[in-house]
């Protein structure tokens, strides 16, 4: 396994210009992410109430254990009750099969910083990952992508959907649901001698789980567990008392948040960038659950009220009725951050370039709560190069960097190696030779009016068709003499750009464990620190 870095493709301006330490970008944020005097100033500031601690190793044990997690997660678990114990988090939907391979790179970063700062920093420091059980899009979590032998992309997703807004946590799945999917994807991948014991295990897993979110965590325990990582499930109802205090600066100072919200939101659009929220007049950033169904609150004259006035409430009413009853609210994107505060003691935040758009609109959000928000690191960001997409590279004359340019770069960059002929410039100087002869013809011509003019437009309309007809002869001329190499170079793009977004946000892992064992560990040992770069993986 050989690791090159590249710059990280397809990245918006804002986070392109995060990553790179640009003042602006950076300014929307309190710790630069790759300054080694970050990890002591928060270290240093952090203040976690000692009296929350045992109710959060509590809950955390209980879930972990429930969903077999390894013996090391659950020590790392019990470490949580040191008043020296921080945490580094991150996190992601409940997908099927852990979802997208960015899934797999979050926990490996997770794990790796996790490790790097209880070396400098001297104390317990836990990777936790953040399983987004409180939310009820299935859509997103509820399908799995593959490559399949014959190089098609096949997609694979939940037979049933949820029949109202319900949390994933507590949407339960019909028996056999997850077998059916363990089942269909493995009938999609190639055998290989550690097919059929991957494909056991997991099948196990789906007999053992009732939800998207444990079938999820034992998926992550079996490949994760015994590097430490402690799994959380946003939607357990033992962790909500310890969210109350989000919650009530969440009504409490409501409309300073929006306000707020609404402020950072215009700064994006003052420079040009599309905010990656979406701020809605109104919108009071919480959930209510109590009636079984997650319904968006509202501020409407002065009141916290749903869509269909199940709930309506005064901001008094709710602080208290968040503070009595927290099991019945769960956060947005927005106040997400702040109950993660709330939750745990922070060190680090780690995120994908959607996560780090966002964060980008809530430094004072954290200080309005009366917190700080935490470093942001990004995640680890990788491409997985096998032998023979190597070997199509080399024969094409292209490093694996000159290929994740990104996707037209490559098909630019094979043709051209192919000797491609330059259809544009040719083709573009016949249509202005033809335009020239046919205005000289009409001008030599328009003393016989207007049938002249007609005959002349009507032959000049004609070349043009002519003219097009010979581009796609030629073309098709030039394909099928390079035939091969142009079905190599379809098949190179759909592994390293399938719908022409990376890999890593398409792929899912199985496709890779079946073929290469051992490989999340590898990765892990290979990959290095993050440090806002790409790895190309040469496998």
């Amino acid at each position: 396994m050989e690791i090159v870095k590249t710059a990280w493709p397809a990245l918006s301006p804002f986070v392109r210009d995060y990553v790179d330490g640009r003042a602006a970008a950076r300014a929307r944020f309190v710790y630069p992410p790759f300054d080694a005097t970050t990890w002591d100033a928060r270290a240093a500031r952090l203040r976690y109430p000692a009296e929350r601690r045992a109710a959060l190793a509590d809950a955390l044990a209980a879930f972990n254990r429930a969903v077999g997690n390894h013996p090391a997660a659950l020590a790392n678990v019990e470490r949580l009750r040191d008043p020296a114990a921080l945490v580094v988090v991150g996190g992601q939907q409940a997908g099927l099969l852990t979802g997208p391979l960015y899934t797999v790179y979050k926990a490996l970063t997770l794990i790796r910083v996790a490790r790097r700062e209880e070396a400098r920093l001297g104390r317990p420091v836990v990777p936790v990952f953040w399983i987004a059980g409180e939310d009820h899009d299935v859509a997103e979590p509820g399908h799995v992508t593959v490559l399949t032998p014959d190089r098609t992309l096949e997609t694979v997703r939940l037979s049933i959907q949820p029949k109202a807004r319900v949390s994933v946590s507590r949407w339960r799945l019909p028996p056999g649901e997850l077998e059916a999917v363990v089942e269909r994807v493995f009938a999609l991948l190639p055998d290989t001698e550690f097919k059929p014991a991957w494909r056991e295990k997991l099948l196990a897993f789906a007999a053992e789980s009732d939800t998207l979110v444990t079938f999820f965590a034992r998926v992550m325990a079996e490949l994760f567990g015994k590097h430490g990582l402690v799994l959380l499930d946003s939607g357990d109802v033992n962790l909500a008392p310890l969210k109350v205090d989000a919650f009530r600066a969440a009504v409490e100072r409501n409309d300073d948040l929006r306000a707020a919200l609404a402020q950072n939101a215009a700064w994006f659009v003052a420079q040009g960038l599309t905010p990656q929220v979406d701020v809605r007049d109104g919108d009071a950033h919480l959930f209510w659950t109590g009636a079984g169904e997650r319904k968006k609150l509202w501020v409407r004259d002065g009141a916290f009220v749903t869509d269909d006035g199940t709930l309506h409430l005064t901001p008094a009413e709710l602080a208290r009725r968040v503070t009595d009853a927290p099991e019945e609210f769960s956060a947005d994107v927005v106040t997400r951050p702040l109950t993660q505060e709330a939750l745990l003691p922070v060190l680090a935040f780690v995120g994908g370039p959607g996560e780090i758009a966002y964060w980008g609109l809530y430094k004072e959000l954290f200080a309005l709560a009366g917190w700080e928000m935490p470093p942001v690191v990004p995640r680890l960001s990788v491409t997985l190069v096998e032998g023979t997409l190597q070997k199509a590279l080399r024969r094409a004359g292209l490093s694996p960097r000159e290929a994740l340019v990104d996707p037209d770069a490559l098909e630019a960059a094979w043709r051209k190696g192919l000797g491609v002929l330059d259809f544009d410039a040719a083709f573009a100087e016949a249509e202005t030779a033809l335009a020239d002869l046919y205005a000289r013809l009409a001008e030599r011509f328009a003393p016989l009016g207007q049938a002249a003019r007609d005959l002349t437009e009507a032959s000049r309309a004609r070349a043009q068709e002519g003219l097009a007809w010979l581009r796609r002869r030629l073309e098709r001329e030039w394909e099928a003499r390079h035939e091969a190499s142009l079905r190599q170079l379809r098949r190179v793009r759909l592994s390293l750009w399938p719908k022409d977004r990376l890999q890593e946000r398409v792929f899912n892992v199985f496709a890779y464990l079946v073929r290469y064992d051992g490989l999340v560990d590898r990765l892990l040992d290979a990959l290095g620190e993050p440090d806002g770069r790409h790895a190309i993986v040469l496998l």
